[in-house]
């Protein structure tokens, strides 16, 4: 079965801070979305948030004569500063699939419940004897042009993150983005998963 990668909807409103400060995000939201994952139980502390206004996206363009339309709200994803967020409809479809995979941090926002959702499940299935691997002269990986996995590495794994990539990005199996389509969720976006594509460079 194949694997896809998930991305927020851009279509769809995103969720900004209200109290937070640079370095606060920087410190407790950023380190979410990039490097190892860890768990951050126990010691998250919620931050406010709200849906970006309207008006704030007709701002962004002042000299386009055709600015883009306004932001869709109704999504059941959303993103707060690199971070997907998910709505408790969301969160009650795909529970049974995240569980134990990934953790939700409560954010205090008035416009609806939403939760980020922390990928902590690594998955190092990479062969490096039988892929096809391309190197940086400091000997971390450039690209792949033919992945190879570990027999089995994959199975009934239904979110996760590689090591590749800085572990930036978030896979889901067939299974997860069916789930989306059969209740209608919105405010996603999902790409085949590298090794189901023509090689890409790492960086």
């Amino acid at each position: 079965m194949p694997n896809w990668r998930i991305t927020f909807d851009t279509n769809y409103a995103h969720l900004v801070e209200i109290h937070e400060t640079v370095l606060w995000l920087r410190d407790h939201v950023r380190p979410v979305a990039l490097g190892h994952p860890r768990s951050w139980l126990g010691v998250w502390q919620s931050p406010s948030a709200r849906f970006i206004r309207d008006d704030e996206v007709l701002k962004e363009v002042p000299d386009d004569p055709t600015p883009p339309p306004p932001y869709l709200r109704d999504g059941d994803f959303s993103e707060y500063h690199g971070v997907l967020a998910l709505s408790a409809r969301a969160i009650a479809v795909l529970s049974p699939l995240i569980s134990g995979a990934a953790e939700l941090l409560p954010l205090q926002c008035p416009e609806g419940d939403f939760h980020l959702l922390n990928v902590v499940q690594v998955l190092d299935c990479l062969d490096r004897e039988r892929a096809n691997i391309t190197y940086w002269e400091d000997g971390t990986i450039r690209s792949v042009g033919q992945f190879a996995f570990h027999p089995g590495c994959l199975d009934d794994k239904h979110i996760f993150k590689l090591p590749l990539y800085n572990y930036s990005r978030i896979y889901v199996s067939q299974l997860f983005k069916d789930s989306v389509a059969q209740f209608a969720l919105k405010g996603l976006r999902f790409e085949p998963a590298p090794w189901e594509t023509p090689p890409l460079e790492l960086r």
